[in-house]
């Protein structure tokens, strides 16, 4: 696909709202496999779509209450096929064409992060939406190092930041080995707080009068053990 035909094909993609045929979603999975920036597009058409299903006009109502992944999981089923067939020709080795369509999954499953953490496609800007955007948008801001911190204190901070999009990252491709190590790092946090955090002998520890007898109270740590499980982690299947 030249430069030229790319610029027509998304802007007459942009001139019907995004909402793209079947034919032009062929033209622009070819597009991403060749090299050429499209998957943003590719995106926004996912969005449109999305929004003319959720409702507009008379329906808004009865799609305000409407789970948004069911549609999401429509709209991604049938235009996936399309996909398929743009990426390359028939005889392309199914590894190769899974490989090349990937860009297709992936922008489904920022979707459904997005969906999955409180986000409302309905309020979305199809115009200007990206796939850093739409994370950003429902993800916590960025712990930030107070002024005046030190270079270990900043580095850990940064440190903690990259686990977590890691977790994300393993969690979409595997939930269940994500919440292995999720709990494996549990553990481990857990015999570290133990260590930083030895017995003080504080009042709570001072001898007490009880009944003219003389007992030790020992205040536990709050908050830390397992035997009360926090509730699960959401881990985000891909699309």
């Amino acid at each position: 696909m030249s430069s030229a035909k790319h610029v027509d094909l998304v802007s007459s993609i942009v001139k019907a709202h995004y909402a793209a045929t079947g034919e032009q979603v062929e033209q622009l999975a070819f597009a991403v496999a060749v090299g050429l920036d499209a998957g943003t597009v590719y995106l926004r058409v996912v969005l449109a779509h999305m929004q003319a299903r959720l409702g507009g006009g008379g329906r808004r109502r009865a799609a305000a209450t409407m789970p948004q992944e069911p549609v999401l999981d429509a709209i991604h089923e049938e235009l996936y096929p399309h996909v398929l067939v743009g990426v390359g020709p028939e005889d392309m080795p199914a590894a190769e064409r899974n490989s090349k369509a990937n860009f297709a999954r992936t922008m489904a499953s920022t979707v459904r992060f997005f969906i999955q953490h409180g986000g409302d496609v309905r309020a979305l800007d199809v115009t200007t939406v990206t796939k850093n955007g739409l994370r950003k948008a429902v993800q916590p801001a960025q712990a930030e190092a107070p002024e005046g911190a030190t270079r270990a204190m900043r580095g850990f901070l940064k440190a903690r930041e990259g686990m977590t999009k890691a977790l994300q990252r393993l969690a979409r491709g595997d939930p269940q080995a994500a919440r292995d190590q999720l709990e494996q790092l549990l553990d481990e946090y857990e015999r570290l707080l133990g260590e930083l955090a030895p017995e003080q002998t504080t009042a709570a520890q001072a001898p007490a009068d009880i009944g003219g007898q003389t007992t030790t109270i020992v205040a536990g740590r709050g908050g830390v053990g397992r035997s009360a499980p926090a509730s699960a982690p959401m881990l985000h299947r891909g699309a």
